[in-house]
This record gives C-alpha cells, structure tokens and sequence, in this order.
C-alpha cells in the first residue's frame, strides 16, 4: 500500500499522527444508521478520545468508536498503527459496489461526504494542537464506545432486545456489524 512505502521510504520528520479515511461516502444500507461513519484508533492514544469527544455535532453524520482489532489493519492507517503513529482511521464499511464498475459518483451520499470534510478539518486542527504521549495502544476505551455505539445504533439495538452495556456487549455488537458490512 501507498501508506506502507511513505511511511517507510518518504516520511522525512517523525510523524505526530495519521488521519485515514477510506470508504467514507456512502451510506450504511440500514434503515435508520445510514449516516453513521465508524473510527478506530482512539486507543492509540488517550487525547484522541478528547479529540473525538469535544468536536462539534453534526445533524447528518454520528460517530461509531471502536477498537481497531474488530477491523484489523484492512486500509492505510496499518502502516501507521504498526509505526506506533497515533492514527484515527475512519470507514463506513464495504458495500455493494466496493471495487466495481457500478462505484460511480452518483450513488455517493454527498450531504455525508460534506459532513466528512468538515469533520476531517475540525478533527486535524484539534489533533495539531494536542500534545501525544501515550500509552500506546494501552488505553481502554470502553466508556467512549458505549456512549457513541449507544448514539447511532441503541434504539435499533433496543429494539431487538441486545444489551449495550459492557466491552463484551460492544464484541457482540461488533461482530454482527463486521458480519453485516464486511468491514
């Protein structure tokens, strides 16, 4: 990957983190959630919870935290996590046309994309100015995960009668939304 050769071969400073989005400008095919984007890496460092945490609502996009090990290292932000860079990687998942000749800008969820952009550049400015330091990849993250899991997907969750309460709840939950968008 592109990512992989920059961090290794072109990367001339030491890096103070990695913004990585990939598959961000659709929209989730569920009833209900189609403006959630999900992100890892907050356990990369713990001011990046602040960072998620404090950026400004968004009444068209909501954010789904989660740990990296539900995903692996499937995009860009690999290189990074494996260069120990706080990294944040932001996705909504695989679709239908992931990879083919139907993946043509008009079927692009634009209003979201926009939000995106926006959030991206809040995000970067408050990411420029915190200080890093660690623990790498060391911080639990659970209460963050069920407050913006609880957000985008509990009434649904509720719903179907899933308990959203615990890092095991979060694993379940994980799991079928892995199963669900091949993520």
């Amino acid at each position: 990957m592109g990512s992989a050769h920059f961090h290794d071969h072109q990367a001339r400073t030491p890096m103070h983190a990695a913004i990585v989005l990939d598959l961000v400008g659709h929209a989730l095919p569920v009833p209900g959630i189609e403006d959630v984007v999900f992100v890892t890496g907050m356990e990369s460092d713990p001011a990046l919870e602040r960072t998620i945490t404090s950026l400004p609502p968004c009444a068209c996009l909501r954010l789904v935290t989660a740990l990296n090990r539900y995903v692996g290292d499937i995009s860009d932000h690999h290189a990074f996590r494996l260069g120990q860079v706080p990294y944040l990687f932001f996705s909504c998942g695989r679709w239908e046309h992931y990879h083919a000749p139907s993946d043509t800008p008009e079927r692009l969820d634009w209003r979201k994309t926009a939000a995106v952009a926006d959030l991206v550049e809040a995000l970067a400015r408050d990411v420029a100015e915190r200080a890093l330091s660690g623990p790498w990849e060391g911080y639990d993250t659970t209460p963050t995960d069920l407050v913006t899991m609880r957000a985008a997907v509990g009434p649904l969750l509720a719903r179907l009668g899933v308990p959203l309460e615990t890092r095991a709840d979060i694993d379940r939950v994980a799991a079928t939304l892995l199963h669900q968008f091949a993520l």
